[in-house]
């Protein structure tokens, strides 16, 4: 190998430590453990010349010892902070660090998650839907892609019945669902969208059903309501095929 092999070989090592390597670790402090990772597999992969791949692998050992990869969904507490903090964070779990437990805690935890952007006409209805369940183990987180219109408004109305709410410019709405996803500490975990709204019995029903029958997942036919939230047409489940 001549000099300026060498010396690109120097320089390909030393951009991946520089950038590639700060990408990783600066994804996994903000909470981004699985784009962490992503990125790390990548870099492994363009890593041609020896000295690179062995970086590589010390990257990686590094990495796995900081990464859990055991789980996705309930790694937060809360929405890790970035340089611009959110416009509006609160619920019940930043004023208590892990939940009251009361005899319904017997009972499988479900998370709902729902989303919401500049949808303050229906997202009362679709919270009030919530915390009005016959079900008894339920946390309830709230995701606001910084409203404009006063759905926030409406959604601190309810704040001391909701275990999280963060309202702050976000990716569009998977982006949105991931970050519910992350902060969901339940055993179940179901979306609610913001212009849809439940029958008092849904989770009752939903759970009892994957517990008599030890089933994973568990899903419903639902109605087409009017503006006034009366059920107007009845769209049954069929077999998931």
């Amino acid at each position: 190998m001549n000099c300026n092999e060498r010396s690109k070989e120097s320089f390909s090592v030393s951009t991946l430590l520089s950038s590639r390597f700060n990408e990783v670790i600066l994804d996994h402090k903000q909470g981004r453990s699985h784009q962490a990772l992503v990125k790390l597999k990548k870099l492994e992969a363009e890593a041609k010349s020896p000295s690179a791949k062995k970086l590589c692998e010390k990257l990686n050992s590094v990495v796995s010892k900081e990464i859990k990869f055991d789980k996705f969904c309930g790694t937060w507490d809360k929405v890790p902070r970035k340089d611009v903090p959110p416009l509006y964070e609160g619920g019940k779990r930043l004023v208590q660090s892990s939940r009251d437990q009361n005899d319904s805690d017997a009972l499988p935890l479900v998370t709902v998650v729902t989303v919401v952007f500049n949808n303050k006409q229906t997202i009362g209805k679709c919270i009030e839907s919530v915390l009005g369940q016959t079900y008894s183990n339920i946390e309830y987180i709230v995701i606001d892609g910084a409203s404009k219109d006063g759905t926030l408004d409406v959604i601190k109305q309810y704040e001391e019945h909701l275990d999280y709410i963060v309202s702050e410019p976000d990716d569009g709405i998977y982006n949105a669902m991931n970050k519910g996803l992350k902060l969901a500490r339940g055993e179940y975990i179901v979306f609610l969208n913001a212009d849809d709204f439940y029958i008092s019995e849904a989770v009752e029903l939903s759970v009892r059903n994957l517990l008599q029958n030890e089933l994973q997942i568990s899903y419903a036919g639902f109605y087409y309501a009017d503006e006034n939230g009366v059920a107007v047409v009845a769209d049954e489940a069929k077999p998931w095929s």
